[in-house]
């Protein structure tokens, strides 16, 4: 199994992050046994001072016969709305280049599982 090649843009490098990322894919293995290698981008996709700052992530997995891509966002906003409140706060925000990416890279790999599975019930003709 080769480990995906990590991209952070726009946002700070952390060792934290890459290894989760690293994880993630290791255990995509449990559902496809013959990845080849991936590649995975994390990077800042937008700067807004109202609604927070949004991490975006894509995932390329590469597999025998076909590539699984998965594009993934993240944003305060669904936290914010959640509180029932309006307006975001500084305090809303403790490390948000750190905690939003790894809400969108959690959400990245769950669909990639999914997208992955899907892939091989329809080789097994399931």
């Amino acid at each position: 199994m080769l480990t995906p090649q990590v991209t952070f843009r726009g946002i700070r490098h952390s060792e934290g992050l890459e290894s989760d990322v690293v994880r993630r894919f290791e255990r995509l293995a449990i559902y496809a046994p013959g990845i080849l290698g991936g590649r995975v981008l994390v990077e800042m996709a937008g700067r807004h001072h109202r609604s927070g700052n949004r991490v975006h992530v894509r995932v390329e997995v590469d597999l025998p016969g076909e590539d699984v891509v998965v594009d993934r966002d993240a944003s305060p906003r669904a936290t914010i709305r959640g509180s029932g409140r309006t307006v975001m706060s500084k305090s809303d925000e403790p490390d948000p280049d750190q905690r939003f990416a790894k809400v969108a890279i959690r959400k990245a790999f769950e669909a990639t599982r999914r997208r992955i599975q899907d892939q091989v019930r329809r080789r097994r003709g399931a």
